[in-house]
């Protein structure tokens, strides 16, 4: 019987185009001509600087004294166009220590001189060693000879020791590229999960099999390809690019070798946390009776009679007193016991500690892992342990869920910073129940408000700024990390040279319960000079550029939380002067009302002038079908937002 490996695409499915088998690489590997430094015929970016012509991979498995390897050879042609592209020149090659081992490496560099190509090769002593962590090794080299037109060929075969682990191909990456091609020549009894994502098709996806007398069994040829594929360029409101480049990963799923046992590799969600639970480098203290918190957590709690007390009473102790000192990993680094005798640990061994704190006290609370948006998205479907990166808890107390993070010391209770809302997480309890934290259900509310007077020569706004909970959290971690007086100097920037910011003042500054409130005072001098005034009223608050400045954009926008801005201003005109020129009230629908909204609405009653801007957005990810109508949104905003109230002087 004949078992076919399963393909899924993750994210967004990938259009499959399949060619004929026989259209292969466009270039020869090793022979070099003059011609072949004009790539005039190739499409790609003209502002690039540098283009990947071809890049080419296979994976065969080999069978030896009953076991099998993997050879993996990679062959890459480069053409490097300007300084910028230098780096290209630069090769890292990751090994798995004691499993991989780099078997050859071939490379030399190309330069077109007086009409001749003159060729130079690496040296055999000049590739380098890295310590990349524990597990692996990064041999690493630069070619020779590098200059602005420069093509640059390598090649290198890697061989594992260990059937299990197929290497990814990456089709994409920040420099276009022409060609990549990644082949793969899988035994039949050797079953793996087809990981795809991004949003580039394949020129090729051609699959087929052939008997393999060596193994008494068939083997699967797959040949994927792109080709013309455009560099990706991370852009605003990106949680990571890597959610998006063009791939294919391999997840290996069982092992069905004649004559033996079946294995399976991809466990259920279940069985995944119940091996955390149990695994004495996560969930191992946490089934123990930790008896040694008895004194400690007496004297935390002290005084406290409601559970709820005595759980914000544990999680500020942990928090204050126990510093972060790796924001990455959700397993252990040492016990629980030793991270609350040291006062430091990771976010595993603090949150976990926390856990452990709050079950001892007999409240309910489980851990609870997922990975931050900077590191990527999950799979849904399938356990990977290995896409995620942190742990934080979750307190239920009489039927309310709580989520807490005792790491970082600009959280409240039961806050997380928006780095965790990255869609699906996972309980680690007897459920593996899914847990979604979303970017569109956090709410980030920002009012402004100014008042500005004048007398006969100076313009004074008086500014309140009543940020959201998340940038006052910003702003906590900036003044924290570089003081008040850089924070103050970064507001003045927002102004121009003719204004001067003063008499700023916080409040709720040192509590991460709520949001802050911050008061100052911009004057303008010497005003009264001018015949004509021209005053921006949003003062610093606008918007001067459009966040999207790219025409297209394949992938989506994910901004970190819903936003509902709002800017009042209540101005009296200049002594002297009187109103030559307004910007005009309008109010512009985002798709549909309930989706979100602009208003720039101005009134005049006598002497004053008041104006009101809001700008309300009801959700944070935009799918690319979307980026159009909000480029437009925003352009519209950033134009209202540069307008002018004009004065004149008044005629005698």
């Amino acid at each position: 019987m004949m078992y076919k490996s399963v393909s899924i695409l993750v994210g967004i499915l990938m259009c499959v185009v399949t060619v004929s088998a026989q259209d292969k690489c466009p270039v020869k590997f090793g022979h070099v001509t003059p011609e072949d430094f004009d790539i005039s015929k190739y499409k790609v970016d003209s502002n690039a600087n540098g283009v990947i012509i071809a890049d080419y991979g296979t994976s065969s498995y080999t069978y030896n004294f009953g076991g099998f390897s993997i050879e993996y050879t990679r062959q890459r042609r480069v053409k490097i166009i300007n300084k910028n592209g230098f780096d290209l020149a630069t090769v890292e090659i990751q090994l798995y220590n004691e499993v991989e081992n780099l078997l050859s490496v071939k490379a030399t560099t190309y330069n077109l001189e007086n009409g001749k190509v003159v060729e130079t090769k690496l040296p055999s002593d000049a590739i380098f060693d890295t310590k990349e962590d524990d597990n692996h090794t990064v041999k690493k080299f630069t070619l020779p000879a590098i200059k602005e037109g420069t093509i640059i060929e390598y090649s290198y075969t890697v061989k594992s020791l260990s059937a299990l682990y197929l290497r990814p191909w990456i089709f994409q990456t920040s420099y276009p590229t022409v060609w990549s091609e990644y082949e793969a020549h899988i035994p039949d009894f050797i079953q793996y999960v087809f990981l795809s994502q991004g949003y580039e098709p394949y020129y090729k996806n051609v699959e087929s099999s052939h008997a393999d007398i060596l193994i008494r069994g068939t083997d699967n040829d797959y040949d994927w390809c792109m080709r013309n594929v455009p560099a990706i360029k991370e852009e605003k409101f990106t949680t990571t690019i890597n959610n998006y480049v063009a791939k294919i990963e391999f997840q290996l799923s069982s092992l069905r070798i004649p004559n033996q046992i079946e294995r399976d590799y991809m466990d259920s969600w279940q069985k995944v946390t119940d091996d955390l639970l149990k695994d004495q480098y996560f969930g191992g203290d946490l089934n123990k009776n930790n008896g040694w918190l008895h004194d400690d957590i007496k004297s935390v709690t002290q005084g406290a009679i409601s559970d709820d007390d005595k759980a914000r009473l544990i999680y500020y102790y942990v928090k204050n007193n126990i510093k972060c000192t790796d924001q990455n990993g959700i397993v252990l680094t040492k016990s629980i016991k030793q991270t609350f005798k040291d006062k430091n640990g990771s976010v595993a061994d603090i949150n976990l500690l926390l856990v452990a704190m709050l079950r001892y006290i007999n409240l309910k609370a489980n851990p609870i892992i997922l990975s931050t948006r900077e590191h990527g998205y999950i799979n849904k479907i399938y356990p990977l342990v290995s896409k995620f990166n942190y742990v934080i808890c979750q307190l239920v107390i009489n039927g309310d869920t709580s989520y807490l993070d005792a790491t970082k010391s600009y959280l409240g209770f039961a806050r997380l910073d928006a780095n965790c809302y990255n869609g699906q997480a996972r309980t680690v309890d007897s459920a593996a129940t899914p847990v979604y934290f979303l970017a569109d259900s956090l709410s980030e509310r920002k009012v402004t408000i100014a008042t500005v007077l004048s007398d006969s020569s100076d313009m004074v706004a008086n500014v309140q700024f009543n940020p959201g909970y998340y940038e006052s959290s910003d702003i906590r971690k900036k003044i924290t990390a570089k003081g008040k007086d850089d924070f103050i100097e970064n507001i003045k920037l927002g102004y121009t040279d003719e204004a001067a910011v003063s008499n700023v003042k916080f409040k709720y500054l040192d509590s991460c319960e709520k949001p802050l409130q911050m008061k100052y005072a911009v004057t303008y001098n010497g005003y009264s000079k001018d015949d004509v005034i021209y005053f921006n009223p949003m003062l610093g608050s606008g918007y001067k550029e459009n966040y999207f400045k790219s025409a297209e954009r394949k992938y989506p926008v994910e901004m970190p939380y819903t936003m509902d801005e709002t800017y009042l201003l209540n101005m009296k005109i200049p002594d002297g002067y009187e109103i030559d020129e307004l910007p005009k009230s309008v109010r512009v629908v985002f798709n549909d009302e309930e989706d979100g909204f602009f208003e720039y609405m101005i009134e005049v009653n006598d002497n004053m002038i008041s104006l009101r801007s809001r700008i309300k957005l009801t959700q944070a990810t935009f799918d690319p079908d979307e980026y159009q109508t909000l480029r437009n949104f925003f352009d519209y905003i950033v134009k209202k937002h540069n307008e002018q109230f004009v004065f004149k002087k008044k005629t005698k």
